[in-house]
């Protein structure tokens, strides 16, 4: 038995709200030295890969539910998830290389 379409969009909101959240606290808590540091591209990361996980998750709600809209819907979110992991992915790789003492990005 699954969800209705009034229950996959509760739960979906629930869980975008959840994802966001986190990935927001993770994004405006930067710690460096158990000391607050400043803002930067890194900082996106964990915002990008819980928004990516978020959509990821909320996409499959709707295509469990089926029909064409929701499946279209399912897609886009899939789509729109690879490119916020891309985000974070790279945010990760930029501070590597900056942080690696000349070995990595240049």
């Amino acid at each position: 038995m699954g969800f209705s379409q009034t229950q996959t969009n509760q739960l979906a909101l629930l869980v975008s709200a959840i994802c966001v959240a986190l990935g927001g606290a993770g994004a405006l808590a930067p710690y460096k030295d158990g000391k607050p540091s400043d803002f930067r591209l890194f900082s996106y990361h964990p915002l990008a890969m819980c928004a990516a996980l978020g959509c990821f998750t909320v996409g499959a709600l709707y295509k469990k539910v089926g029909g064409y809209h929701n499946t279209k819907f399912h897609g886009n979110l899939s789509f729109l998830g690879m490119v916020l992991m891309a985000s974070g992915f790279y945010a990760i790789y930029t501070n590597k290389g900056e942080n690696s003492f000349g070995v990595g990005v240049e």
